[in-house]
């Protein structure tokens, strides 16, 4: 996945026999970490570890590389 800058959390797209999506974290003066979340609970975890200021219901702080709130099934 390309990284966009823009977003301080980029939620990767949905790939087909991947269980994971994968999601870049931005860290203030650090660098970025990469996680592999398979369930929105992951995803929340990673966030309250990494950037706990962020609000993941604000589209100008997270971006979603297709199908929004889904993940991946089995």
């Amino acid at each position: 996945m390309a990284r966009n800058a823009t977003y301080p959390v980029e939620i990767g797209p949905l790939v087909t026999g991947d269980r994971h999506r994968h999601v870049r974290i931005e860290r203030p003066g650090s660098a970025p970490v990469w996680e592999a979340c398979a369930t929105g609970a992951d995803l929340v975890s990673a966030l309250t570890v990494f950037r706990p200021d962020l609000d993941l219901g604000d589209e100008s702080q997270v971006h979603w590389v297709g199908s929004p709130g889904q993940w991946p099934q089995g």
